[in-house]
């Protein structure tokens, strides 16, 4: 009997390990096949360039620079990138008018960087995307910020903005939005981009003009430490900032210093008479003043109202309700043309020194305007 139940168990173990077989044997399922990556057909960023008549200036400023990197990025149709593409009329208003005065004026290194600077990898940045608010978008670049003036790794930005219909980048007008490619998307502009090298202290401690200014910063921050990130010298050297300063330059202190000592202090004095009168008031009063002259925002001479419109500065951090600068900007055929600022306290508004192309002045960290009058915030 034992024998007959213990061949029983055996059978039925057998017949169990075959049913559980059976359940796990189902038919195996046929390989789903890894998708083939579709590689966009047309012409891409490079092919455009090359085939455009109005590109040769810029085609022949690609072949110079000889870059690997440039080269085949906007060539590859796997890619996505954003161009902002001088035509040849964009090279003339620099006074670029041939591939000769292209070598003459840049070495390889130097095109490398400029041309870096007109492409935003990783994205087609369409008209539709550019935001008409304030302030301007940032675009990080393919040009990499030299050293010593930042980490090597930090990409400097392009700014685009919108004003109704009108786009620019920086403040460059665009004057053809949109044009397809293969990978991305390129729009043509109407004066190439220069990117800066300097921060703003040290490209306003290099020009004379700004000789009293920069006196003006040091007796501001002569009661702090050094070391003190408080320092007006500390955010015009920090190349991560991103300013607007209204610069007075040394006619604009005379002026201001002839009326505040009544005269006794001739318009003709030696510049060592004009830095010792700076050095002798507070410095807590020349805080007031240079925080005045600057904006915690990058603005092009584009982006202001060409009505006048109040715009807050630095000073408003420890007066709220202070009502800021008045500046008033003019654009002509999409070109900043000139710009008005003025202080609550001046009896009339201080104008930008420059030309079509240089009101606004670019540095590392900002946006510069030479003006004619120190801003008298009371």
């Amino acid at each position: 009997m034992k024998l007959i139940q213990n061949k029983w168990r055996s059978l039925l173990a057998v017949a169990l390990g075959t049913v559980v077989l059976i359940s796990c044997n189902k038919d195996i399922e046929a390989p789903v096949p890894n998708p083939v990556p579709q590689v966009p057909t047309g012409s891409t960023i490079t092919d455009i360039i090359n085939t455009n008549p109005n590109y040769t200036l810029l085609k022949h400023a690609i072949t110079r620079a000889n870059n690997v990197g440039i080269n085949a990025a906007l060539a590859n149709r796997t890619g996505i990138y954003t161009v902002f593409a001088p035509d040849n009329a964009a090279f003339g208003r620099l006074g670029i008018t041939s591939t000769a005065v292209i070598d003459a004026l840049f070495s390889p290194a130097q095109l490398t960087q400029i041309l870096n600077y007109h492409i935003i990898p990783g994205q087609a940045y369409t008209s539709a995307l550019i935001p008409t608010t304030f302030p301007n978008v940032q675009l990080p670049t393919a040009f990499i910020i030299p050293a010593p003036n930042t980490n090597p790794l930090v990409r400097f930005s392009s700014f685009p903005a919108k004003r109704g219909s009108a786009a620019w980048v920086n403040n460059a007008p665009v004057a053809a939005a949109d044009i397809p490619a293969a990978n991305g998307v390129i729009h043509s502009i109407a004066v190439p981009l220069l990117p800066p090298s300097r921060v703003f202290l040290d490209t306003l401690s290099r020009d004379p003009e700004f000789s009293f200014l920069i006196a003006a910063v040091v007796r501001a921050d002569s009661d702090l430490p050094s070391t003190s990130t408080s320092r007006f010298q500390y955010a015009l050297s920090e190349p991560l900032a991103s300013l607007t300063v209204f610069a007075p330059t040394n006619d604009a202190f005379r002026g201001l210093i002839n009326a505040l000592s009544g005269g006794a202090i001739p318009l003709n004095a030696p510049d060592a008479t004009f830095i010792a009168f700076i050095n002798s008031l507070p410095p807590t009063t020349l805080k007031g003043i240079i925080a005045y002259h600057i904006l915690g925002q990058r603005a092009f001479n584009v982006n202001f109202a060409t009505t006048a419109t109040n715009y807050p500065t630095l000073l408003n951090g420890s007066v709220p309700t202070h009502p800021g600068v008045s500046v008033t900007a003019t654009i002509t055929s999409g070109f900043g043309a000139g710009l008005s600022v003025k202080g609550v306290a001046n009896a009339t508004a201080a104008t930008a020194i420059g030309t079509a192309a240089g009101f606004d002045r670019m540095a590392i960290n900002g946006v510069f305007y030479k003006i004619n009058q120190v801003l008298l915030p009371q």
